[in-house]
Order: C-alpha cells, then structure tokens, then sequence
C-alpha cells in the first residue's frame, strides 16, 4: 500500500522535476491487449505489475469542496445494470464538465473519481420501484493543528504552504476549530486522487492511505501482494 509518508516523498520529488514511478497490480482483463477473452480471464486470477509514471497528487476533499461550492460545474451521467433478470439498478454520478474551449483528442483522458461526490441509485423488480438511495461521498475531512510534509522543519512547511507548494494537501480554514482549548487551523484528509501518465481506466485512481490498496512503491511489494492473490 501507499502511506502518507510515501505521497510526500513522492510529492517532493515530483516539485523537485524528478520522475516518479509506482506499481499497480491489474487483472489481465485490464491490459491493453486486444486478443485477452474477457470471458476466460474475469474467472480467472491472472494479473500483471504495472509500472506507471505519476505526475502528480491531489487531496480528494478539496474536489470534494469544489463540488459543493459550484454544483454548475458539474453534471450527472447514468448508468444501468443488473443483479439478475428481474432486478434493475440505475446509477446517477456526478461528473466535471469538459473544461471551456476545449476538445476531445485520441489521447485518454481519465476524469475525477465519481465516488468523490457520493453516487445516487434506485432499485427495480420487475419494472417496479422498490428502492431510492443517496450514498454520501466516503471522503470525510481531518482538521490539524500543524502541518507535516516529509521530514521538513515546520518553518519550511509553512514557507512552502505559503507559496502554494502545498495546495495539493492543505487549506487553511478561515476560523480555526477550538476543541480542549487546541487550535485546529487546517484542512486535509486520508483520500488522494493520483494523476498518472497513460494509465487506461476512465477514471483516475483514488486511494485513502490508510487503507490496503493495489498500489505499491516497489516491483518487489507488488509482486509479494501478487503471489499472495494468485495463491
């Protein structure tokens, strides 16, 4: 998995103008090779490391946040599938409109992780209405007192912080939080959304740090979570 740790060491090197690299386990069917029968290869556990190149890191409560503070900006798609033959669900996310005075070209590109912003969906049995939710988005926010990044002094962080170096995991709020007389003056959370070079999936990959994922630092970690899953 990827730790806190790991996005700052990454993030430093990335504003350094070094190249950073992690390993994603996937499943065959998600290869580029055209000749793979998904209908073999779902039953089966084959995967494959990938090496992907990241150019970048982002806090997913503050797309979150921008959601929120400017709904227009956004819209819904709708997707429908099936549990069985007689049960329906149809799915509402939320996603960013195409940026202004731009067009698609022939190279991928991934959008922001609907789940971000919570997703709607409804049941149907039989052509019946039997179920309307509202699941809330899972990014939940942390309020600090100090701000860390890497092993940097506090001074440093707070120069960086101030030069916009931190935008990608930091806000200021504009009242700190008093809890026990401590002053909670800053906003972050556990959830990262990673910008990564070429990586062929609709949407780009959100990971909480906290949690086990199928990104690693090292070919090494990845192949041991490998044979584990192959096992």
């Amino acid at each position: 998995m990827i730790t806190q740790e790991n996005i700052d060491s990454m993030m430093l090197d990335i504003q350094d103008n070094k190249d950073v690299y992690i390993y994603y386990i996937a499943h065959m069917v998600e290869c580029r090779e055209g000749y793979i029968d998904e209908y073999k290869f779902k039953s089966v556990q084959d995967f494959r490391v990938l090496k992907l190149k990241l150019n970048g890191v982002s806090n997913a409560y503050f797309e979150y946040l921008n959601y929120k503070n400017n709904p227009s900006k956004y819209h819904t798609e709708q997707e429908e599938s099936y549990s069985d033959e007689f049960t329906k669900y149809i799915y509402y996310y939320t996603v960013p409109n195409k940026a202004n005075n731009t067009v698609y070209t022939k190279d991928f590109n991934p959008r922001m992780p609907s789940i971000v912003y919570g997703v709607r969906r409804k049941v149907y049995r039989s052509g019946i209405l039997v179920g309307d939710y509202s699941d809330p988005s899972p990014i939940l926010p942390e309020y600090i007192k100090t701000m860390k990044y890497g092993n940097l002094s506090s001074s440093e962080v707070t120069r960086r912080f101030n030069n916009h170096k931190l935008d990608w995991k930091y806000q200021k709020r504009s009242t700190p939080i008093i809890n026990d007389g401590i002053s909670y003056n800053y906003i972050t959370s556990d959830w990262y959304i990673l910008d990564i070079e070429n990586f062929p999936r609709t949407e780009k990959p959100l990971i909480n740090v906290k949690q086990k994922t199928a990104y690693f630092m090292s070919n090494v970690d990845a192949q041991y979570y490998l044979e584990q899953l192959q096992l």
